[in-house]
């Protein structure tokens, strides 16, 4: 399995310190000492390695919009080496390609970040990104390493979201407007093409957002948005106010957000907020992992407001379905805003505060993922009944 890592070796960089790689003890080192695992024979090249990092995600996590990946032949000769960037689980058997991921899934070449690529500059002919950049934590920091691995007359392919509701794993962040993508993903290289892909007319755009829509309502409210005529039903959501709060009235916390217009926050600077600043450049590493604490709690919370959102999902087509409950009832979950609240840190600065709130909100997940999945059980045995 380590074949195909020698293979790669001479172009690939310690994501760290930038410096050269090398296999020893079953690890690839820097020549500064930096040490990275090499797990199922794929690179661990992450600057602070976190769980998902390291263990192969499951099936529901897993990306995988294709059945292989087969190299856009666009350049103006046949590209020597391809970067597919955020390549999921889609299989490839050309080998110009890397398949490079944030999660080990079983046809990733290298784990790494896109906002530190670990090659060395102007490796890759090709590379290309396909609905990526939306779920990074910084896609201007990945666009510099993009074009830094890009070679000299190179060519980056890049679709991402614009009119997108909120999806995937493990996060999804920024959508971007055309103008900025030209903007920002290409500024000073040559625009060679932009335009909308046809998988992402705004049909598209319609069908995704009706659909989720009108998957979120309940049933009796679903058919009857579904019994009105387009201009009718536009009309009434329009001018109808009373209409349109009573539709909304059962949507989860998740169908608020996911298909939202906008969004709102209000955030307070703490007290001791300057003091932490000081603290934190004093000790080295520890504004970064501070840092990556937070993050990492925002999207744990999100994470459990989508499975709040599945407990109420199925626990709601049950009902609709006729499922004869009695004792077999799984528990109803206490309500999202009091769920977050108990998980929220004590104290934001504090490192060891947001670790344990985030210990807290895995707790919540996991807790809510097997009540989820006892209300599917009884769903899916219904519908089973109800075939035979």
């Amino acid at each position: 399995m380590l074949e195909r890592v020698k293979e790669l070796l001479p172009m690939l960089r310690c994501p760290r310190t930038h410096t050269s790689l090398h296999l020893g003890n079953g690890k690839l080192i820097s020549d500064s000492g930096e040490e990275y695992p090499i797990v199922n024979g794929k690179p661990i090249l992450v600057r602070s390695p976190r769980t998902h990092h390291l263990t192969p995600p499951s099936a529901e996590h897993i990306s995988q919009n294709h059945k292989r990946y087969v190299v856009e032949e666009r350049c103006s000769s046949s590209p020597r080496r391809c970067l597919h960037l955020g390549s999921g689980n889609v299989p490839c058997t050309d080998p110009r390609v890397i398949s490079f991921d944030v999660l080990p899934c079983e046809n990733v070449d290298i784990v790494g970040e896109a906002e530190e690529l670990p090659f060395v500059d102007d490796v890759f002919d090709l590379v290309d990104s396909g609905a990526v950049f939306e779920h990074l934590r910084d896609p201007l920091r990945a666009i510099k390493e993009v074009k830094r691995v890009t070679a000299p007359a190179g060519l980056y392919l890049i679709d991402t979201a614009f009119l997108q509701s909120y999806h995937g794993f493990p996060a999804h962040y920024f959508n971007l407007t055309p103008l900025a993508a030209e903007s920002f993903l290409v500024d000073d290289f040559l625009l060679e093409d932009s335009h909308v892909p046809g998988s992402a007319t705004l049909v598209q755009t319609f069908l995704d957002l009706s659909e989720r829509f009108l998957a979120a309502l309940p049933k009796e409210r679903r058919l009857a948005v579904e019994r009105l005529a387009l201009r009718d039903l536009l009309d009434v959501l329009k001018n109808d106010a009373l209409f349109r709060d009573q539709l909304l009235q059962e949507f989860s916390e998740y169908s608020n957000r996911c298909l939202a217009a906008s969004f709102v926050i209000a955030a307070r600077k703490p007290a001791r907020w300057n003091e932490a600043q000081l603290v934190w450049e004093q000790v080295p590493g520890l504004a970064e992992e501070c840092r990556l604490a937070r993050r990492e709690h925002y999207e744990l919370r999100m994470t459990a407001i989508l499975r709040h959102h599945e407990v109420l999902l199925y626990e709601r087509l049950c009902r609709e379905s006729g499922v004869e409950l009695n004792a077999g009832r799984p528990n109803d979950p206490a309500p999202i805003r009091d769920i977050l609240a108990r998980c929220k840190p004590d104290d934001i600065l504090s490192h060891k505060s947001v670790l344990a709130a985030n210990d807290a909100l895995r707790c919540v997940e996991q807790d809510l993922r097997v009540s989820r999945d006892e209300w599917i059980k009884l769903y899916t045995g219904a519908i089973s009944c109800a075939q035979r």
